[in-house]
């Protein structure tokens, strides 16, 4: 994981080298952003800047969270799998959101989300990939040289709200009552999930 690209400002504080636009050929780039809502249509300007941004910085795996799109309610054009296609030769992305709320079943915003993708050299490693049934992470695996794993995990952390259609709200409503805390539920849920993998001998990058 690197730090901030090179046009920042000196304002900006930031960790690790500084994000330049090319990297050493035996290096993998991962990056992460929370995008705070992808757009609910392919056109929409973000599709375009989140293109142009890992192409630009060579990412090799880029992780996401707050895609804010129901993505069974869109039309299909506008489905994640469909926007990404015309980016790249070959990749493969991950994703999650809450798919089994009655509140929002027909409605294309939903915030919380999470996806993962992988670009054009790495995609040959990605063993397997998947996603929590309530959105909260989507994961892809990936085997390295001499048969190591590496577990990428791109996860929300749902913030305590009120609001009646927010991540934690979304969850309340559609845990089970043994699930009476969605923040506590996310932490105990995903180590489970994490320890399982170490479990398989995987490396973990939790995003």
């Amino acid at each position: 994981m690197e730090g901030s690209s090179e046009e920042d400002t000196s304002d900006i504080t930031y960790w690790g080298h500084a994000l330049t636009p090319h990297k050493d050929p035996k290096h993998c780039r991962i990056g992460f952003a929370n995008i705070n809502g992808l757009g609910l249509y392919s056109t929409n300007y973000k599709n375009c800047e989140f293109y142009s941004f890992i192409t630009h910085y060579d990412f090799d795996i880029f992780g996401m969270a707050e895609t804010n799109v129901n993505w069974q309610a869109v039309p299909f054009p506008d489905h994640l799998h469909e926007r990404s296609r015309s980016w790249w030769p070959l990749y493969q992305v991950s994703y999650s959101y809450l798919r089994q709320d009655p509140v929002l079943r027909r409605v294309r915003h939903q915030y919380g989300g999470t996806a993962v993708w992988t670009c054009i050299s790495m995609v040959h490693r990605v063993a397997s990939s998947g996603n929590n049934v309530y959105g909260r992470w989507a994961w892809t695996r990936l085997r390295g040289k001499h048969n190591r794993w590496l577990c990428v995990v791109a996860a929300y952390y749902p913030c305590f709200s009120q609001e009646p259609n927010s991540v934690y709200q979304q969850q309340l409503r559609n845990f089970p009552p043994s699930k009476p805390d969605p923040r506590q539920s996310f932490i105990t849920d995903l180590h489970q999930e994490l320890t399982s993998w170490i479990a398989e001998g995987d490396a973990l990058l939790v995003m």
